[in-house]
């Protein structure tokens, strides 16, 4: 099976064609795994990988991502949380012995971290791999539930800890993490990843889509390390973003 790393480092024109193209029938996944698949890109990580993951760790450390879920944390507008506690009872029995407190949470599934899964979008009135958008109700959806995928997301990542790269411990509220940031991040852990040849050698291609303006030095750079390199979006000529949409829909044909 071809393996296809895609890099696209945060700008927000060519996020949003990204982000575009997941929803269109032409240049996606669709029908890549067949007609009855309900996992997309996730199917890249097959048990083999999660088991080389596996092998990589030595302390076993764990890093908590998630953002706290508590009153007032930052969301999306008009989203709420509310924690309350149904009873607090030290003893059953005034003379003492057991107790229990219960409590219950309501809030909205976009207070906190999560995942999308693929009923979270339509196009044209379908979900992924052309299931059909009236699948969704308000019960649930009866395709394409992130049940499917849950349970196989265990692979090998590599965390860039710009706020340590930078010496502080919290970056300053509202700081834009740049692309020169990531480089010089992921230049700093060079030698803790095995090297960059070694860390790129698992795929064949490398898509990049980068910068607001002409900016091919991550291109450059992974010159000879794989076999494919394409150049999209406003890092190969700044343009519109039915430009960058008809760039990234041609090499995902091709791919």
């Amino acid at each position: 099976m071809k393996r296809t790393c895609i890099a696209i480092v945060v700008i927000s024109i060519v996020l949003s064609v990204s982000l575009a193209l997941a929803g269109q029938p032409y240049g996606t996944n669709w029908g890549k795994w067949g007609p009855k698949d309900q996992l997309g890109a996730w199917n890249y990580i097959t048990p083999e990988k999660t088991a080389a993951a596996a092998k990589l760790v030595k302390k076993g450390k764990i890093f908590n991502l998630a953002i706290d879920l508590k009153p007032n944390q930052p969301g999306w507008t008009g989203r709420w949380y509310r924690h309350t506690f149904d009873y607090i009872l030290p003893a059953l029995d005034p003379a003492g012995g057991i107790g229990f407190a219960d409590d219950a949470i309501t809030m909205h599934q976009q207070y906190s971290t999560q995942w999308d899964g693929f009923p979270h979008s339509f196009y044209s009135g379908k979900m992924y791999n052309g299931y059909d958008a009236a699948k969704v109700t308000a019960l649930g959806t009866a395709e394409l539930s992130i049940h499917q995928w849950a349970d196989k997301i265990a692979t090998r990542g590599i965390l860039l800890d710009i706020a340590k790269y930078k010496g502080v411990d919290n970056l300053e509220k509202g700081y834009v993490i740049t692309p020169e940031d990531l480089e010089a991040a992921r230049a700093e852990i060079k030698q803790q990843v095995d090297d960059a040849r070694e860390v790129l050698a698992a795929f064949d291609t490398v898509v990049l889509a980068l910068g607001a303006e002409p900016e091919n030095r991550l291109a450059r750079e992974l010159a000879g390390k794989v076999a494919e390199i394409h150049v999209i979006g406003d890092a190969q000529q700044p343009g519109g973003a039915l430009a960058a949409i008809a760039a990234g829909s041609e090499v995902g044909r091709r791919l």
